[in-house]
């Protein structure tokens, strides 16, 4: 009796595991959360709501996982920070002489003999073109660095486009849905049409 009934239970225990294995789904492509339908009763106000730059939450989303881009965005981010403490001592310098100059102008205008004037004024110029060959090689290099920013930048932007474009692309062949629903309520309009038409005569 008692090996009957372990018998009987262990086919229990068989078919249940079957039956689960059989059950069991193939697993869904994960969607990037960026990209995950909003549930909500409030439909009409989720279509008014400004959805926001999906190219840059989608981007975000990829940079976090792929240690390329992740690496990318800390080097992007060191830049940032460490171009003002780069640039600062120069520019802050070359502000202070800039000024001065511009205000040895108002300055010579208040000396009334010309012949002084001239003379004061020649001594102004010399010096100035004497500073601006000394910083020549300096506001080359400032040069030298906004370009590669803009360069950066152009580059930064074509990368944030070609990534998440490769996931767009797979997200519009995984999850593309069915025209049914669409078909079967057109269906649905044309009767209505017609019930409507109907009533009309």
């Amino acid at each position: 009796m008692h090996t009957r009934i372990f018998t009987l239970a262990a086919l229990l225990c068989l078919l249940c595991a079957c039956s689960g294995s059989k059950n069991k789904e193939p697993q869904q492509p994960q969607t990037p959360k960026a990209l995950e339908a909003e549930k909500s009763s409030y439909s009409i106000e989720l279509k008014k709501r400004d959805p926001g730059d999906l190219v840059e939450k989608l981007y975000q989303e990829i940079a976090e996982k792929e240690p390329a881009l992740k690496k990318l965005e800390e080097q992007i981010s060191e830049l940032h920070a460490g171009e003002s403490d780069s640039t600062e001592n120069f520019n802050q310098f070359n502000n202070k002489n800039n000024s001065y100059y511009e205000a040895t102008e108002k300055h010579l205008a208040r000396i009334s003999d010309s012949l002084l004037k001239d003379r004061i004024r020649e001594l102004i110029r010399n010096s100035l073109s004497r500073y601006k060959n000394a910083v020549s090689h300096p506001e080359q290099l400032l040069k030298i660095i906004d370009h590669n920013n803009n360069s950066l930048a152009d580059l930064h932007a074509a990368v944030k486009l070609v990534q998440t474009l490769r996931v767009m692309e797979k997200y519009q062949q995984d999850n593309k849905p069915a025209a049914g629903p669409l078909e079967k309520f057109i269906v649905n309009q044309e009767l209505a049409k017609q019930r409507a038409d109907s009533l009309t005569h």
